[in-house]
């Protein structure tokens, strides 16, 4: 109960609580003009989610949220927010000649 003249606190922010065990990999980007590394990088994506699924323990965030969240152009930490993940993987490709 307040009192004449006393003063309430301003509601203390809530941090959202992130999960240590859950990872969203972010699609790769590419920096060529070749439209086959743009398949090449969503392979690597794929794989990559595929091998961290493995890990006990460890939620991987479904590719399509990761790729909607990316799409949103919100920053880095806004879409591990989104997503409820502590840990968000990024990463590229750049092809150098044939290889």
């Amino acid at each position: 109960m307040q009192h004449a003249g006393e003063r309430t606190r301003p509601p203390t922010a809530v941090k959202p609580s992130l999960d240590q065990h859950r990872i969203a990999v972010m699609p790769f980007d590419h920096f060529s003009p070749d439209t086959s590394d743009e398949y090449f990088a969503g392979s690597l994506t794929v794989e990559l989610n595929s091998c961290l699924a493995k890990i006990s323990g460890r939620e991987v965030i479904a590719r399509s949220s990761a790729e909607r969240a990316r799409e949103s152009k919100r920053s880095v930490p806004a879409i591990g927010l989104v997503l409820g993940v502590e840990t968000l993987r990024e990463g590229s490709i750049t092809k150098a000649g044939e290889q």
